[in-house]
């Protein structure tokens, strides 16, 4: 035995799911994940589905993100990805949006060429196929890749993406975060989105039109830090005052 996680009966464990290595299962509307070791068997995220109890369903493996359905208590039954940490476990799609009963049901959760297609019902169109895009791990400025997955883009329904990022990934006492948005083509070509995050590590948004790239940067004080970690994973200082990133020409926290 692994570890006894329920020692007064069973844990009713369904949906064993391999991630690159990293086994993750469901215990109800629990998400856990395991090492093989008892110490290294945890619980991910604890969803709250008590409006309407639904158990995690459909766990899938796309391009080494876990995807799943769940039901957080606020959004209904969605499609939502993990990168096995709580933080990093955020709503993929919101399919159907509105109050805490608008679910959008999604069901057969399938990975072609990484890419997430399945069903699922947007409250006006019924049930139709649907795709998420890949989720495709971020690189430093100076094009050395990081551990993990920096910043993660994902399509909701209509026009809407949510940037999605892990705290490790960014300067080390990060408060907040700023998000910028560019043309793609035109570097340096980026202004602010949202100056404050409020703290959160997700954002909704929908994105200007044309070829569009994003930077999150981490607030740290009165003044922006760095870009995160460099490919040694040595800490990228912040900049002195606030930083500029690449030249950035309209910063909210100057």
């Amino acid at each position: 035995m692994v570890r006894d996680i329920n020692p007064s009966g069973s844990s009713s464990i369904s949906q064993l799911t391999d991630v690159n290595g990293t086994l993750f299962f469901a215990i109800f509307d629990d998400l856990w994940k395991s090492d093989g070791t008892a110490v290294g068997t945890v619980m991910v995220k604890d969803f709250d589905s008590s409006n309407y109890p639904l158990a995690l369903d459909h766990l899938t493996n796309v391009n080494g993100t876990l995807f799943f359905v769940a039901n957080d208590g606020v959004h209904g039954a969605e499609v939502w990805l993990s990168n096995g940490t709580e933080t990093g476990t955020v709503l993929a799609a919101d399919i159907n949006p509105g109050d805490k009963f608008s679910f959008s049901w999604p069901k057969n959760l399938t990975a072609v060429n990484g890419t997430l297609f399945l069903q699922a019902d947007d409250g006006t169109h019924g049930t139709e196929l649907w795709s998420i895009g890949p989720s495709v791990p971020g690189a430093v400025p100076d094009g050395d890749g990081i551990p993990g997955t920096p910043l993660r883009m994902t399509r909701g329904s209509g026009t809407e993406i949510m940037l999605a990022w892990d705290p490790s990934s960014c300067a080390a006492g990060a408060a907040d975060y700023a998000i910028y948005e560019g043309a793609l083509g035109l570097f340096a070509s980026h202004t602010p989105r949202v100056c404050s995050t409020g703290g959160t590590t997700t954002w909704t948004l929908t994105p200007d039109p044309g070829g569009r790239y994003y930077l999150v940067v981490p607030i740290y004080g009165a003044k922006e830090g760095s870009y995160g970690r460099a490919s040694d994973g040595s800490e990228r200082a912040q900049g002195t005052p606030a930083c500029s990133p690449q030249s950035l020409s309209d910063s909210c926290y100057y």
